[in-house]
């Protein structure tokens, strides 16, 4: 789960890009099907959201798997196909709180989002460099949190776990993580694999409030811990964004400065 919020929180960064590529002459897309209300509910057992946690905990890899890890970088290929967008990822984290994510697309540049432990800022070609505040703030803080899975009940005042629902033929949970500020996670967790499939988050912008459905796949073990190395999501119920993982390396050394606000 720690690795699926960092590459949530990276999306954040994109919101500005889904908004300008919506207004681009592309196809609307339909949104990423999520889990239909009306599909049969599967019959597993009943579980609380902190068992369901630590299940999903224990199938990534495991609590001292995580506990090993004290910084991770990632990198990875990004693709708005509609839009005929393409291009490169990279992440940056360090405990306990430090996330820093660099993207560069075609015909758009490059766009930085950040938080050095108190300060969270993004950069992009379109307003600059500003100061994140209020919800976005807190969104931005919570997927910094490093091995944030291990800290759920403390990033999240209510944890439950709402239904149960079948993807692609197999069962899986509902899982609803309802912060002090800002609006929910929802996450489907297979119910045999106990590994995330899908999640869908609100993300707040400059353009306002965006809904990203995600779904995650490609699963593989990197230093004891499952990492999904493909994350497909909707964002704005309409353009369509792809990342590749192609990369990802642990407690490499990371200075403190590169996650510093940038000068205006």
């Amino acid at each position: 789960m720690r690795r699926c919020m960092v590459l949530a929180a990276a999306l954040i960064a994109l919101s500005a890009v889904a908004a300008m590529a919506q207004r681009q002459p592309a196809p609307r897309r339909p949104a990423a099907r999520q889990p239909a209300a009306t599909q049969p509910a599967p019959r597993l057992p009943a579980i609380t959201a902190q068992e369901l946690l630590n299940r999903n905990i224990a199938a990534t890899g495991g609590r001292a798997a995580y506990e090993r890890l004290t910084s991770t970088t990632m990198k990875g290929t990004l693709e708005i196909r509609a839009q005929g967008l393409t291009g490169t990822l990279e992440i940056f984290q360090k405990a306990p709180d430090k996330f820093l994510s660099v993207q560069t697309l075609s015909g758009i540049g490059e766009i930085r989002q950040g938080i050095d432990g108190a300060v969270g800022w993004a950069k992009d070609p379109f307003t600059g460099v500003r100061t994140l505040e209020g919800v976005e703030l807190a969104l931005q803080r919570r997927a910094a949190r490093f091995n944030a899975v291990l800290h759920a009940a403390e990033l999240y005042e209510r944890m439950e776990v709402t239904g149960q629902a079948v993807i692609d033929g197999r069962p899986h949970y509902v899982l609803r993580l309802t912060p002090k500020e800002g609006k929910p996670l929802v996450q489907w967790i297979d119910g045999r694999t106990f590994l995330i499939t899908r999640s869908e988050m609100t993300v707040q912008g400059p353009q306002g409030e965006m809904t990203m459905a995600s779904r995650l796949s490609d699963y593989r073990l990197v230093d004891g811990v499952r990492v999904p190395f493909r994350l497909v999501s909707t964002i704005g119920g309409a353009v369509e964004l792809t990342i590749t993982i192609t990369e990802v390396k642990n407690n490499v050394p990371l200075e403190d400065s590169i996650f510093a606000r940038p000068a205006s």
